[in-house]
């Protein structure tokens, strides 16, 4: 019994002799190199980058903390200088951006306004085309060509030009234009009259 577990133990040796062995090259007794490929290069650099900023950031912390405890008074109050002017030149900054959006919006609100009486179709202004066209000899010649309209002014109206085709007194077709007062709110024409 005990022959036969000394031949197990022998031949248990045996086999991890050999597989230690078949680990290096047989040939130069060296260790065998790693055929992984790039991922292992591009592993190590992760690591060693993430272990340099770690490094950095300790090293910025511990000059700051540093810095801090052993600040006289005057750096303390020139410090606290010099965050107070960052702090009103963010805030002027930020006041002088808020007032650029404000007044970009309220160029895009008067755009708005400006076109919002016309007609998105034809750019017409209906009820200033009708009143201009039952002024007309001819009513049924009437032919919108083109309407323009100004900026909204500060008491809430705003000038729109139509230029238009009828015909006149002799049957031929002439090219008017006509110019309204409009008020903005509720598109009502205040008044109106023809251009020569």
């Amino acid at each position: 019994m005990a022959d036969q577990a000394s031949g197990i133990r022998d031949r248990i040796r045996a086999r991890e002799a050999s597989r230690t062995v078949s680990q290096y090259d047989r040939r130069t007794s060296e260790e065998p190199k790693a055929t992984t490929g790039g991922s292992s290069f591009f592993r190590k650099l992760a690591k060693w980058t993430a272990i340099t900023i770690g490094v950095l950031i300790a090293l910025v912390a511990a000059i700051g903390i540093i810095a801090e405890t052993t600040a006289t008074p005057e750096d303390k109050a020139r410090w606290a200088a010099e965050r107070a002017e960052r702090e009103k030149e963010r805030a002027i900054r930020e006041a002088a951006e808020l007032a650029a959006r404000q007044r970009a919006e309220a160029e895009e609100a008067a755009r708005e306004a400006q076109f919002k009486c016309l007609r998105s179709l034809d750019g017409s202004m209906g009820s200033f085309a009708i009143e201009v066209k039952y002024e007309l000899r001819d009513p049924d010649s009437f032919e919108h060509i083109q309407s323009f309209a100004t900026a909204v002014d500060a008491d809430g109206t705003q000038r729109v030009r139509m230029k238009f085709r009828a015909r006149n007194g002799f049957g031929g077709m002439n090219v008017e234009m006509a110019e309204a007062v409009v008020d903005n709110s509720d598109c009502e024409v205040r008044s109106w009259r023809f251009i020569r």
